[in-house]
């Protein structure tokens, strides 16, 4: 499919979009919203989707890189996709250039592959990482300048008709160690105070990162659109901790939550990734007064119910997903999904799930809201 047919298949509905923003703000709010916020995903015939779950459905990833045109029309299965299920999931699009991003500020280069996402080359000495200086104007600093590229490409394509957002900006944790590598645990023990000092360093990068690009996007500060439709409303930065859930609950306090406490009162507010097993890490997370929610990559790795009933009763949110059994009816479906919030007010669950054929999804969201009549 060329280029030009790919964008014709884009055509949200400006009206659903912001009635799914005020959802979204009403569901961040202290009393909830009218109905949890339903994500729902469908087929994209015009661009199937692959068995590997890693490899790009158009482009490969060298080709993105190289091409910001490739790397725009990638995502748009995404964003076809939500347009065409109308329902509370926020279509957007975003830079996307590799772990090595941020990183890149410091000069640390990554490999890039044809079938897998980039990784980095080499990790830096301590020597090096003291001598880095992070430039007032990041303008011009590392793949930053590819970034800004691609965001007015993207909008000038779009005509801003879908948002243009941010992904993968790392969090003060994740760019420490990847410009520092597995070194940062032991330096964590036999040089702490250098550990801070980099720390510092990588949370100020973030957050003057994310102000920058947030600008160049047209997007608020304290709200923001993430990928897998989320969008995020007293608060508006995503961090992505995956490195964190190798530390101890102690090692996390102490090296962790500091920077990701400031960097999300930067923005109002936000929410955090990690994907691997967090819960040695999680009541940690909870005493953040500035999280919002949580974003799990590996929900099967914990008990679901268990974890959605905890992370509400704290006062959190977090994108929630169940399978579906072969044949299960949608009201039942809907039912067990819900039973763990059985009597609480309509907050905490932004549920993702699937449909077979686009014309299903009303009927979807109509057994969604019926569920939630039923049992909120």
């Amino acid at each position: 499919m060329d280029a030009g047919a790919l964008i014709s298949l884009v055509q949200p509905d400006a009206a659903v979009l912001e009635q799914a923003r005020k959802r979204f703000r009403r569901f961040a709010s202290p009393k909830g919203s009218d109905y949890l916020p339903l994500i729902l995903s469908t087929p994209v015939p015009e661009v199937p989707s692959k068995t590997d779950f890693n490899r790009p459905l158009l482009f490969d990833y060298d080709e993105q890189l190289a091409d910001l045109d490739k790397m725009l029309h990638e995502q748009l299965r995404g964003v076809i996709m939500l347009c065409r299920t109308r329902s509370d999931g926020i279509p957007s699009v975003s830079p996307r250039f590799g772990i090595g991003f941020l990183p890149s500020v410091f000069g640390v280069e990554q490999k890039v592959f044809a079938d897998r996402p980039p990784w980095i080359k080499r990790h830096l000495s301590k020597d090096e990482i003291s001598k880095v200086e992070i430039p007032r104007d990041l303008s011009s600093a590392g793949l930053i300048p590819q970034a800004i590229a691609f965001v007015r490409r993207a909008r000038e394509v779009l005509r801003d008709r879908i948002p243009v957002g941010l992904y993968f900006m790392l969090s003060p944790i994740d760019i420490a160690f990847m410009a520092r590598g597995e070194e940062i645990m032991t330096d964590m023990h036999d040089n702490p105070r250098f550990v801070h000092g980099l720390l510092e360093k990588t949370t100020d990068l973030f957050i003057r990162a994310t102000r920058l690009l947030k600008r160049e996007c047209g997007e608020p500060t304290e709200e923001g659109t993430y990928a897998h439709g989320l969008y995020m409303t007293r608060g508006g930065a995503m961090l992505c901790e995956d490195c964190a859930v190798m530390l101890s609950p102690k090692m996390h306090r102490e090296f962790v939550i500091p920077y990701t406490r400031k960097a999300l009162a930067e923005f109002g507010g936000g929410w955090v990734h990690f994907c691997g097993q967090g819960s040695h890490l999680i009541p940690n997370y909870y005493e953040v007064k500035e999280l919002r929610g949580f974003l799990f990559g590996q929900l099967d790795l914990y008990d679901r119910e268990a974890l959605l009933r905890d992370v509400v009763a704290h006062g959190k949110s977090m994108l929630y997903s169940l399978p579906r059994k072969p044949g299960e009816p949608l009201d039942d479906y809907f039912r067990r999904a819900l039973l763990p919030l059985k009597g609480r007010p309509k907050k905490g669950m932004v549920f993702n799930t699937y449909v077979n054929d686009p014309h299903d999804a009303p009927e979807a969201m109509a057994a969604w809201r019926a569920a939630q009549d039923r049992l909120l």
